[in-house]
């Protein structure tokens, strides 16, 4: 990862198609370049030695959480808290439009506005960078996108940003919406597709629920050896090549789960897996796992867990070293905070996880990262780095971060991978986790008690109860 910082002048915006990681990850899939695949495999295998070498023993850290929640930016959310606490973060209280023009961002609502979020939109809002497109997104013609939440708006995240670390440089690996987000999470590579969201084809079988194998819907990929654009089923096979509605070129590609399961850990996401219940069948498409032949057709299916588990493992003390909380409907509406739902709602969700993460047995010995996949897209100042996209929300929870700390390193959900794999002694999964920064300096070695009390705020009448996203939108 570059170390500039956030706004520096010499980096550059990203461009349209594969990443040049893609790029790389395609060619290496070539037959002529077999050597050149097993020498990368190799250099992981290095990296790891030295990584899990440089550990020096036991990390007092044995279970990392990921809340993984929807389409926001960090302008968008973190910014009046860093603003209102004089907090040394990159942070605007108004933007710029495409004639030159100061845009205070105003206060936004609980109900998080509608506005087009797809990858041609991100890439219309940044505008080459310019970071002055947001007027071009569908939606945003009002200046529906130059909006902001006040702390005392989404007060359990706020507390916990207060009392943590946050970062304001953790940008988007890829300028993707939510599945290609979840899918480049969960293995490190969009293995060949460009990660718009998946649609149905009129030629397939009927479509199932969710984005997945079991969806029957299809998605953009790359063709490694002519660059041509294709439609392929939305799903990364298993290595039979099993999984896809029909036969597929996509090749088969390990997820951070198996990495865990070589190194002997546990692992488990817990969110919408279970479609026989109505509420759950539009946010079952962010359970990730169904992405994946391996996951959802195997032994790994098992550690597939519906929301409200998390809440008795982690009161039991039976949290596995890895999870993901991905986005479920709880008792007044949707969690997600996606566009469409309730902010407060998702923030009660947030706060009641980790409180009961705290309270538990594995409280002293956890990490929390709360992050947004993508930008939603509301508006952000800061120019990414070139390849990443827009800057998300990023918050740390853990006994060992820093209070009050502001990590400025250019980081991405590799990040997030980067630090577990370090404390866990876990290999990486791909190039892209092997060398990321791992928010090393949002800790220290001075053990910090926790004092968040989560209060849950009331739910105005207007935002109880909303209808979760439809399966397509992103």
């Amino acid at each position: 990862m570059s170390a500039a910082g956030p706004g520096s002048d010499h980096v550059e915006s990203a461009t349209v198609g594969l990443s040049g990681r893609s790029r790389l990850l395609a060619t290496l899939r070539r037959p002529r370049r077999v050597m050149a695949a097993l020498a990368l495999v190799s250099a992981l295998a290095a990296v790891a030695t030295i990584r899990i070498a440089s550990a020096g023993g036991a990390s007092p850290i044995e279970h990392v959480v990921v809340i993984l929640q929807e389409n926001h930016s960090f302008d968008n959310v973190l910014g009046p808290l860093c603003i209102s606490e004089h907090r040394e973060c990159a942070a605007a209280s108004s933007g710029k439009n495409e004639k030159g023009e100061t845009i205070p961002l105003s206060r936004a609502s609980d109900v998080v506005v509608n506005v087009d979020h797809s990858q041609k939109a991100q890439l219309a809002a940044m505008h080459k960078g310019q970071m002055n497109g947001w007027e071009r997104v569908s939606g945003c013609q009002e200046n529906q996108c130059y909006t902001a939440y006040e702390p005392s708006q989404i007060p359990s995240l706020a507390a916990l940003a207060h009392q943590g670390a946050i970062s304001d440089a953790f940008f988007s690996r890829d300028i993707v919406p939510s599945w290609g987000g979840h899918v480049d999470f969960f293995a490190q590579t969009l293995d060949g597709f460009v990660g718009e969201n998946p649609t149905h084809k009129k030629s397939a079988p009927p479509a199932g629920f969710g984005w997945g194998c079991d969806s029957n819907l299809d998605s953009p990929w790359i063709e490694p050896s002519t660059g041509k654009r294709v439609l392929e089923p939305s799903c990364v096979p298993n290595k039979n090549g099993e999984g896809p509605y029909r036969k597929s070129p996509v090749p088969y590609v390990p997820t951070v789960a198996d990495r865990l399961e070589e190194a002997g850990h546990t692992w488990g996401i817990y969110g919408a897996v279970n479609t026989k219940e109505k509420a759950q069948q539009g946010p079952y498409k962010w359970s990730i796992c169904p992405t994946f032949a391996e996951c959802l057709y195997g032994p790994q299916k098992n550690d597939l867990h519906e929301a409200t588990q998390f809440l008795t493992d982690a009161k039991a003390g039976n949290l596995p070293s890895f999870s993901i909380l991905t986005p479920s409907s709880g008792v007044t509406g949707p969690t997600s905070q996606h566009n469409g739902t309730s902010m407060i709602v998702g923030d009660n969700f947030i706060g009641e996880e980790v409180s009961a993460v705290e309270k538990g047995p594995d409280g002293p010995s956890t990490t929390i990262f709360i992050y947004y996949d993508d930008c939603g897209c509301f508006y952000d100042h800061v120019k990414p780095p070139k390849g990443l996209g827009i800057r998300s929300p990023l918050v740390i929870v853990s006994p060992y971060a820093k209070p009050g700390y502001t990590d400025h390193n250019v980081a991405t959900n590799s990040s997030i991978l980067a630090y577990m794999e370090s404390v866990l002694h876990v290999a990486p999964v791909s190039e892209e986790d092997a060398t990321a920064y791992n928010f090393h300096e949002s800790f220290g070695n001075e053990l910090h008690a926790s004092g968040f009390a989560f209060n849950p705020a009331p739910v105005p009448p207007a935002s109880r109860n909303l209808t979760p996203p439809p399966q397509d939108e992103t």
